[in-house]
């Protein structure tokens, strides 16, 4: 069982990540993520900016959240917005990613320990995190990665007992 330990503690996020995530572009708008989403079989994918930059995440819970904005209320509904200018009410919108996305995420490197990501997924109860490097999306550690890492290190051992 020693083996099981020592290989987990080894392994790296970028040893059991998803490699080279499909991305999406902050300006989309949700119904082409949408469709996109069922094309592909996605769950979640890193939001970027023009430049690439990782600035948030959209996950099938956002369009969740989206779909129960707009059955609680009409489009005349307000929200209040903070910026520059102060505060000030703006028409609710789900339409773009922006809109509905995750920004300010949780995100990890790809050379980190993965038990150290496990911890932080668990912590924090997110079911993917972006893999970043220098800002851009390299990957995606979901759950269920975590747990072939952990059935592969359990099955590597068996295997030499």
């Amino acid at each position: 069982m020693h083996e099981m330990f020592d290989r987990l503690v080894t392994l790296r996020v970028c040893d059991v990540m998803s490699h080279d995530p499909l991305t999406i572009d902050v300006a989309s708008s949700m119904s082409e993520v949408s469709h996109l989403f069922l094309k592909q079989g996605l769950h979640s994918a890193p939001v970027v900016d023009p430049q690439g930059k990782c600035v948030g995440i959209i996950t099938a819970s956002d369009f969740v959240k989206r779909t129960e904005l707009y059955a609680q209320y009409d489009d005349s509904s307000q929200q209040v917005v903070h910026d520059e200018d102060g505060m000030h009410l703006e028409p609710k919108s789900c339409e773009f990613v922006s809109d509905c996305m995750t920004s300010g995420i949780q995100s990890i490197d790809p050379d980190m320990p993965l038990i150290v990501a496990a911890r932080v997924m668990v912590d924090a109860h997110l079911h993917v995190l972006p893999v970043i490097d220098q800002h851009r999306p390299v990957g995606i550690l979901s759950n269920l990665d975590v747990v072939a890492a952990l059935v592969n290190a359990f099955d590597e051992a068996k295997g030499s007992i």
